[in-house]
């Protein structure tokens, strides 16, 4: 009998546009920051606020919409347990006695090995998986080296509580 393991996936967005972006976030924090058109505003004012607000939503709708356009996605797949201690050991050294992780190299490392594909506008797309990694912020490289952690380290089999509910006569 031949078995295969189906290693796990996930989906990470990672915006090129990361000017958009910050204005898109400085967007939504001026709407919600807004005071609502209450009953202690006089009718001028009221209709200030609510002129505000739809210009405010308007260019968060732009800066949305550009966001979006400027997003790859990337599709990472868990690697064997092998390919991974291999990437970890490349990445980890001692200095002074004490482990050392060079992150970026591991992401460096990690990336291209477990890069399924990437989607640009819809398409699936070829990409330098090293050069991107070389190019990311570091809140960017901390989410994908989250990811990758994640879907290396993955459950093994089913927690207790879950196991539990499955077996309740509820389930």
């Amino acid at each position: 009998m031949n078995i295969t393991i189906s290693r796990p996936t996930a989906d990470v967005d990672v915006c090129t546009d990361l000017d958009a972006l910050r204005q898109a976030i400085l967007t939504a924090d001026e709407i919600n920051n807004l005071p609502p058109a209450a009953n202690g505003m006089t009718e001028a004012e009221a209709a200030q606020t609510v002129r505000k607000r739809d210009e405010l939503t308007a260019r968060l709708n732009e800066l949305g919409a550009k966001v979006r356009e400027s997003s790859l996605t990337l599709t990472l797949r868990g690697l064997n347990s092998s390919q991974w201690n291999q990437i970890v050991a490349a990445s980890t050294k001692s200095v002074d006695g004490k482990i050392v992780k060079d992150f970026q190299q591991l992401l460096t490392l990690a990336l291209p090995r477990m890069l399924d594909h990437a989607t640009w506008r819809g398409e699936t797309t070829d990409i330098d998986a090293e050069r991107l990694a070389d190019e990311l912020s570091d809140s960017q490289t901390m989410q994908l080296l989250e990811t990758i952690q994640q879907l290396n380290t993955p459950a093994t089999s089913l927690p207790k509580a879950v196991s539990e509910l499955l077996n309740s006569p509820t389930a």
